[in-house]
């Protein structure tokens, strides 16, 4: 007689020998009270010791392939193929979670049948290229101290499956952003998403404003938001998407406009050096304001700059596939003891 399998937890990972080890201990402490759970690996083709590191625990481990289109989303696409769990909890695999957590999630989520997901708050430390600790950030969503309705969760975060069957899943060819996409699906049924005031999970990584990470991120699709319009559209969300997060994209187009209107006419006027430091300083006024030091407003310029020419560039780039055209045959690895899938 089969266990029934109340909770799936899906870690993904992409060269996280530093990290993984940690994460999937959390993840077993975490789980160690729940009945019926199961535990898969999705690795999304590591070069490093991760596989070799995550062998060593009795979990599910797979792997997608080179040659697929990777990203995020797509290993929590496999993993959810994967599962059979009536609850799925997505986790990264730089991450940890809390060890009360996921009974705090099951149970919210079991009272508040009109709520389809549901997260906590997620702690960042913020690591140097050394991986010693350079910061602490508390409650990364600001979402308070009382339970939140939201118009979006992160990556880490628990669905019910029942709305990833009616909806759909994470798409698997979305590069960024991919947990807004399903959200706003998730929210056209009528049902809610909402924050718990209990703490979920505490991330590590580099600073999201460092140049590093800008860099890493540029190399690594995650200012595609192009695309994830692109989706969106399709989906008949576009300018729900453009309204809920691509407005600094309009900003910087609109600035952009302005910018080559000042030119212009510092051409025709002859007082193009005096138009040009104006509108710099104007620029640089306005970061300081907000950002309040030199390095930050040259990284959020940055940032700023990388994001909407990538925006621009991935949505024209942008070809729409199917949901199920992504490949399914995935690499299944062994672990100490695949028999022990079902850990409890």
């Amino acid at each position: 007689m089969s266990i029934h399998t109340r909770l799936s937890v899906i870690i993904i990972g992409k060269n996280e020998e530093n990290h993984i080890k940690r994460c999937i201990q959390s993840v077993i402490k975490a789980t160690f009270n729940l009945k019926g759970t199961q535990i898969i690996y999705v690795d999304s083709a590591s070069t490093d010791r991760t596989i070799e590191i995550v062998k060593k625990f009795p979990i599910t481990i797979i792997g997608l392939k080179p040659d697929w289109d990777l990203s995020p989303a797509a290993g929590r696409y496999i993993g959810y193929l994967n599962s059979r769990g009536e609850y799925l909890f997505f986790i990264d695999g730089d991450s940890l979670v809390y060890h009360e957590w996921l009974i705090h999630g099951i149970h919210f989520l079991e009272k508040n049948q009109d709520v389809s997901a549901v997260a906590g708050y997620v702690h960042e430390i913020f690591l140097g290229p050394d991986g010693s600790i350079r910061g602490f950030l508390h409650d990364r969503y600001n979402q308070g101290n009382e339970p939140l309705q939201t118009v979006t969760l992160g990556g880490i975060a628990m669905y019910r499956r029942s709305i990833l069957e009616t909806v759909g899943p994470f798409n698997p060819y979305i590069p960024v952003d991919e947990e807004r996409e399903l959200a706003m699906r998730i929210r056209k049924t009528g049902t809610k998403l909402f924050r718990i005031p209990q703490s979920m999970a505490i991330t590590y990584g580099p600073e999201r404003e460092s140049l590093v990470e800008i860099i890493r991120r540029t190399r690594t699709r995650l200012y595609y938001f192009g695309c994830t319009l692109k989706y969106c559209q399709q989906q008949g969300m576009g300018r729900q998407y453009l309204k809920e997060r691509l407005g600094f994209v309009t900003t910087f187009i609109v600035s952009t406009i302005a910018f080559l209107f000042i030119v212009l006419s510092a051409i025709l006027t002859g007082r193009f050096i005096l138009l040009i430091f104006f509108l710099f300083v104007l620029m640089a006024l306005f970061v300081l304001i907000k950002k309040g030091d030199l390095c930050t407003i040259f990284t959020s310029l940055l940032k700023r700059n990388f994001m909407s020419w990538l925006t621009i560039y991935s949505y024209l780039k942008t070809r729409i596939h199917e949901v199920d055209e992504y490949p399914s045959d995935v690499i299944v690895y062994k672990s100490v003891d695949n028999s022990m899938e079902e850990l409890h």
